[in-house]
């Protein structure tokens, strides 16, 4: 098995600093010199390994990015079971091919966050779906009231708005 990298085994806020120069569109060079002033020692070479697997892995949230949205625009107004079996397939292609490349297989506890951040998906749909319903039945009620209104200065009768209401909202004044 590879030894790990000198750059995964520095403190957090180093490895963030690195990230925040690699944004920055900073040199290797430059990197090399604030990591130096904040105490640590890093090469060239290695700063260039690391830059060579973030871009790797930000090409692939990148892909990754893409085909979602492309699921979701051909998938449109598909039923939740339809979406939720597409995030099912979606996981278990993302596993597979994470255990294909993983030299000593899939960690338990990988595949645990895997899974808890897929179950966090799915609530956060869910929680979605209820915002936009909610936000329905409030335009609703707005849009009945102020057809209710109207009516009322048109002088109908209580009965009419009633019956009015229910042809339009499908609802009791």
């Amino acid at each position: 098995m590879p030894r790990p990298s000198t750059i995964s085994v520095l403190p957090d806020e180093i490895v963030d600093a690195i990230q925040e120069c690699f944004n920055a569109k900073m040199t290797l060079d430059d990197i090399v010199e604030r990591i130096k002033e904040m105490g640590a020692k890093v090469s060239r070479s290695a700063l260039g390994r690391h830059k060579l697997k973030f871009d790797d892995m930000m090409d692939k949230v990148r892909h990754s990015r893409i085909m979602a949205e492309t699921l979701v625009e051909n998938l449109g107004d598909a039923s939740e079971s339809k979406i939720a079996r597409a995030n099912i397939e979606l996981m278990h292609s993302a596993l597979l091919k994470i255990s294909l490349e993983s030299e000593d297989g899939l960690d338990p506890k990988e595949v645990y966050a895997l899974s808890k951040a897929l179950e966090a998906l799915a609530k956060a749909k869910k929680i979605d779906q209820d915002t936009i319903i909610e936000a329905g039945k409030v335009m609703q009620k707005k849009a009945a009231q102020a057809v209710d209104k109207a009516a009322v200065s048109m002088g109908m009768t209580a009965e009419t708005r009633e019956k009015f209401n229910r042809i339009i909202f499908g609802i009791e004044a």
